[in-house]
């Protein structure tokens, strides 16, 4: 592992200066949830941390095929929440104080 090189670039900074530094091995997709009819084991993918020499971002090394990863959530992200959540704990402070 240590001094393997990745043959893409980072996704922040774009170096392609790097090494993995965790290999799990192949492991199925989180976002996979195939129905309890569909026969087979699930399809599995390198799940491997490669951590950018220039910058230090740690990432993962290989996303799968296109079609097995999401591009967008479905669910609000925390930046969507936070607001509501700001709202939602100073109108809760606000009933305790009375």
């Amino acid at each position: 592992m240590g001094g393997d090189r990745m043959s893409t670039t980072c996704r922040f900074c774009r170096s392609s200066s790097g090494d993995f530094v965790l290999d799990l091995g192949r492991q199925p997709s989180s976002e996979l949830f195939p129905k309890d009819a569909d026969p087979g084991s699930d399809p599995t993918y390198p799940l491997r941390m490669w951590l950018c020499n220039d910058c230090r971002l740690a990432q993962l090394g290989e996303l799968g095929p296109k079609k097995s990863v999401r591009t967008s959530q479905v669910w609000p992200s925390r930046a969507e929440t936070q607001g509501r959540n700001v709202l939602h704990a100073r109108s809760t402070a606000q009933r305790q104080r009375t």
